[in-house]
């Protein structure tokens, strides 16, 4: 396994705070946490993984604003 390059981190970090954002209470904490968590690790995934697949999905929900 390769780690994540920098601008990989920076899409995932925005989408954690994005989360946050568009999910509102525990929901938006979980998925938050989940996304931080692998940063933590720094591995880089697959573009099929279900982490993948999470953040487009909450980069891809409109903000509430």
């Amino acid at each position: 396994m390769d780690y994540m390059a920098y601008h990989e981190k920076q899409d995932f970090r925005a989408a954690a705070y994005h989360a946050k954002k568009v999910y509102p209470g525990p929901v938006g904490d979980l998925i938050y946490r989940e996304i931080t968590d692998w940063l933590e690790f720094g591995w880089r995934l697959g573009p099929k993984s279900r982490l993948a697949s999470l953040v487009d999905t909450v980069m891809n929900t409109p903000s509430p604003e």
